[in-house]
């Protein structure tokens, strides 16, 4: 696992334990974080910029 990884999960757990909202997650990392939060059952947690 690489760093970008690393700070992905970190980033899916604030979300998941309702620390952080979706929208703190950087650009750059949403895609893994997305992936994370769908393989967790999460996907109702990702939302897209309007």
């Amino acid at each position: 696992m690489y760093e970008g990884s690393m700070l992905a999960l970190l980033f899916a757990t604030y979300v998941i334990r309702g620390m952080w909202d979706y929208n703190r997650v950087p650009t750059q990392l949403r895609e893994e974080v997305n992936a994370i939060l769908i393989a967790e059952g999460q996907e109702d947690l990702i939302k897209q910029k309007e």
